[in-house]
């Protein structure tokens, strides 16, 4: 399913402390479903966009969580006026 994860490293000079992170590369659209299957996202405007993405097939860029209720709203064909 994963494939490719990255860790990062992060100084912070201020703090002088260094901070680690993950990166994911999942590929795929069998991989993404499987992704929010098992883990999901609890970001509701990542929630959003996904379930936009779920029933055009596509998310339009820079859609908000109103965008994304209004596209949902008028259902699957019908582009929000």
């Amino acid at each position: 399913m994963i494939t490719n994860k990255k860790l990062r490293k992060k100084y912070d000079r201020e703090r002088k402390k260094y901070y680690f992170s993950y990166a994911l590369n999942i590929v795929g659209y069998k991989n993404f479903e499987k992704w929010m299957q098992k883990i999901g996202f609890r970001n509701e405007r990542h929630l959003m966009r996904y379930k936009v993405w779920k029933i055009k097939g596509f998310c339009p860029p820079y859609t908000n969580i109103e965008k994304a209720k209004e596209i949902l709203k008028c259902g699957p064909g019908i582009e929000p006026g």
